[in-house]
Parts: C-alpha cells; sequence; structure tokens
C-alpha cells in the first residue's frame, strides 16, 4: 500500500468493527450465502461495506430477516439444534441447501446415479468419486480468482488516491481523497472477510457431501450383498477355506488406513502452510514455492497405490462372521474419518484469518501469494479426499466380496438383491483392486 501509511490503522480500526476471529466463521458463513452474483464486477462500487458502521441498508432483506429470527431464536433452542445434527449419519436434515442429498430429491438423484457408475466401474482407479470434490475444486478456483481480481481493483484505487492526494495541493481535496481511500480499504476488508468465509464454507459442505457419498456406497453395498438375509444368517467364517483376492492391507480397520491418507505429507508442506498465513518476507521466493508446491507431489492413483500395495489371496475365514463384516460396512462412511481432514485445512485456514486481524498494512503482491498457496491447501485436501475416498470404497468392496461369497449358493438367497445384480458387480467385486 502506498497511499497515507499512517491512515491505515484508523481505517483498519473502523473497517474491523470485530476482530477476524474463528469465532465469526458462522456469521461470515451465513454472509457467504448472499455475497453479491458471480456476474457481478469486482471493480463495483455498489457492495455496501460494513452495514452497521456506515448505516446502509443490508443488501438482501430476506436474509436481513432471517438473521432477525435466529436473534429472536433461544439459545437452548440453538444449542439443542446443533447437537442433535452431531455425528448422525442417518439423521433427518432441514438445510434446505440445493445439492443436499437429506433435502432435495434431485440431489439424492444425482447422488445415487454417481454410486450406481462408480459400482460398474471394473476397477478403483476408474471410479469416479464423489462428485462434491470436483464441484469444490471449481468452486475454490472461482474463488481464488475473484479474491485476485479484488486485489487488482484495490491496487488501482490506491495508485489512483495517491497521484490525485500528491498532486493535491488544497487541504480540503486531500482530507476527500482520505476518505475516499478508507472506504476503499473497508470494502477490501470485507471482500477478504467474505471470500474466506466462502472457502470455509466450501470446505465443509465438501466434508458432508463426501460422507453422504460413502454412506450411499456402503449401504447399496450392504443391500444388494446382505439384502434379505439381514442379521437373521449369521454365518461362521472361521472354517472356511475359501480365499478372494483384495489388498491384504484391507483386512485392517478402516480407521487405520484413514490415518495414513490424513498423515500424508507432501515435500513443501510447512513452508505452503506458513505462506497461506502471510508468515514470509520475500515476495518473489514465496511466489516460487507456492508455483512449486504439488508438481511433484503424487497424485490419487500414487497415494491409494502406495496405501493397498498389491493384491493376493485373502482366507475368508480371517474375517470372522457376517455379521461383523456387515456391522463394520455399514459403519464405513463415520470410519472412513472425513471430518480429520476437514480439520486439518481449517486449521490451516483458521491461521489466514488470524494473521489478515493482525495486519498493520495490507501488500496486494502478498496478498496475491497467500490467496495462491490458500488455493494449493485446498487442493490437497481435496486430493486427500479423492484418495480416501477411493480406499474407503476398496475397503468396502473388500467386505462385500466376502459377504458376497458367504452367501453363494445359501438357501432363501435366492431373491437376494446380490443375485439380482449379480451382472451389475461381478466385475466390480472380482476386480483386483488396482
Amino acid at each position: 500500500m502506498s497511499l497515507l501509511d499512517k491512515e491505515f490503522s484508523i481505517a483498519m480500526e473502523e473497517a474491523e468493527a470485530k476482530d477476524v476471529t474463528p469465532e465469526l466463521q458462522k456469521e461470515e458463513e451465513k454472509a457467504a450465502d448472499v455475497t453479491q452474483d458471480r456476474n457481478d464486477d469486482p471493480n463495483s462500487n455498489t457492495e455496501p461495506t460494513n452495514v452497521a458502521a456506515e448505516g446502509k441498508e443490508a443488501d438482501d432483506p430476506e436474509v436481513e430477516d432471517k438473521e432477525d429470527d435466529e436473534a429472536k431464536e433461544p439459545k437452548e433452542d440453538k444449542k439443542e439444534k446443533k447437537a442433535a445434527k452431531k455425528d448422525d449419519d442417518d439423521e433427518e436434515c432441514d438445510c434446505g441447501e440445493e445439492d443436499c442429498p437429506k433435502c432435495n430429491p434431485k440431489a439424492k438423484e444425482k447422488l445415487e446415479a454417481a454410486v450406481d457408475y462408480d459400482l460398474e466401474c471394473d476397477s478403483i482407479m476408474e471410479c469416479m468419486g464423489a462428485p462434491a470434490i470436483r464441484d469444490a475444486e471449481e468452486e475454490i478456483n472461482y474463488l481464488c480468482l475473484e479474491a485476485v481480481s479484488v486485489n487488482i481493483a484495490f491496487d488501482k484505487a490506491d495508485s489512483a488516491c495517491t497521484e490525485a492526494w500528491t498532486t493535491s495541493n488544497s487541504e480540503s481535496e486531500k482530507a476527500a481523497i482520505t476518505e475516499s481511500f478508507k472506504e476503499s480499504l473497508k470494502k477490501y476488508v470485507e471482500r477478504f472477510k467474505g471470500f474466506m468465509a466462502k472457502v470455509f464454507k466450501t470446505v465443509e459442505n465438501t466434508a458432508k457431501r463426501v460422507k453422504n457419498y460413502l454412506q450411499t456406497m456402503c449401504m447399496k453395498l450392504y443391500g444388494k450383498v446382505y439384502g434379505a438375509a439381514g442379521n437373521k444368517m449369521n454365518l461362521n467364517l472361521g472354517t472356511s477355506e475359501e480365499k478372494i483376492s483384495m489388498p491384504v492391507v484391507l483386512k485392517k480397520g478402516l480407521p487405520e488406513l484413514a490415518k495414513k491418507i490424513v498423515a500424508f505429507t507432501p515435500k513443501g508442506l510447512k513452508d505452503i502452510q506458513k505462506i497461506a498465513a502471510g508468515d514470509f518476507d520475500d515476495v518473489e521466493a514465496a511466489r516460487a514455492k507456492v508455483s512449486e508446491f504439488l508438481a511433484d507431489c503424487p497424485d490419487k492413483k500414487a497415494i491409494v497405490t502406495s496405501v493397498l500395495g498389491e493384491a493376493a489371496e485373502v482366507a475368508i475365514k480371517d474375517f470372522k462372521t457376517t455379521n461383523a463384516v456387515a456391522a463394520d460396512l455399514k459403519d464405513a462412511a463415520r470410519n472412513a474419518d472425513v471430518e480429520a481432514l476437514r480439520k486439518e485445512v481449517k486449521a490451516e485456514l483458521d491461521s489466514t484469518m488470524s494473521h489478515f486481524g493482525q495486519l498493520k498494512d495490507i501488500d496486494t503482491a502478498k496478498m496475491t501469494v497467500m490467496i495462491a498457496a490458500i488455493n494449493k491447501l485446498v487442493a490437497l485436501y481435496n486430493r486427500k479426499l479423492s484418495a480416501l475416498t477411493a480406499i474407503t470404497t476398496a475397503w468396502m468392496v473388500a467386505r462385500a466380496k466376502v459377504l458376497r461369497r458367504a452367501f453363494a449358493g445359501r438357501k432363501g438367497l435366492e431373491k437376494n438383491p446380490a443375485a439380482e445384480s449379480a451382472t451389475l458387480l461381478e466385475s466390480f467385486m472380482d476386480m483386483t483392486m488396482m
């Protein structure tokens, strides 16, 4: 920033009516839902700044009414609602979001279509995985480009104000220019906070939708393979001599495999985390590190292959009983521990917000590098989510194969959905997993 450095702290204090802290995320997420339309001009001055500070009307009356209603709602009711939703994969949902499969029948159809597509694949590597991950990649790229355009707009405003101020001989004109700059700064602060709120929300929603995908996958597999037998036919597998082809590592519990994905750390990650948090001085060196990050990072296929290893013949008796296998299968979505990945990237984004709240100056070149680093961190999050989804799918398929083999030819299972879906599942269940 070049104009009137001595005015910066004053302007920031006015823009920051409250600290930028993680506690503000709920408020920022609500704001993110009603920010300007994607077709709005980033340089436009029509977007209001801090409404409370400037006395302007809110953008959206409906949102204002909603916030008023929420303010009137007793705190006890809010806590009860939050507690009721926590860690319950089978709960009803009333979020009303367009792509929530529990609220929107069309979203449910889209999710089930994605799962059905993956069930027809010949190998794990051909599976498309959760559509939410691909949607998130596109969304984050757009958000970051939008944030950079805001940087460019602020840079132009700064230069214009600086030039006007230095060439002005009138104190009144200089005062007017200073006020104009303060308004631009306030708007920049609000837009960056809005950008971060959208990033937080995208990360949250992606985690939720990946869990929905995994839950749909495991219930479809459970229904197709276990089907009508239910828990009424619990077979002891301890005496079976049959074997199935699968990576030996899939005999382990899913939480143990999920930890390997969470712990995956590509080269240079610590540097990118620091850059995203604004902990750097050399802009050019930071830009080079961001550009290089993920260039040599293993892709989804390489990560999955390194965790699963080669396929081998595994004895069915190692899985104890069919009920134990079915119980594991039904709980797969929870045990995949998508939350661990979400919390990891959330902590990194919290560092960025903390740094922004402590700024004494704005260097748009530095902010642009920070935004690029945020993009890379979320890209890594999506890649790890994708690998986790593939490994969880492989883990579920292995147990479906065990159940399918155990129930093959059993009396009373002739009308089992597994038999009706044999053609669909045959190649999928008998794949090499690689």
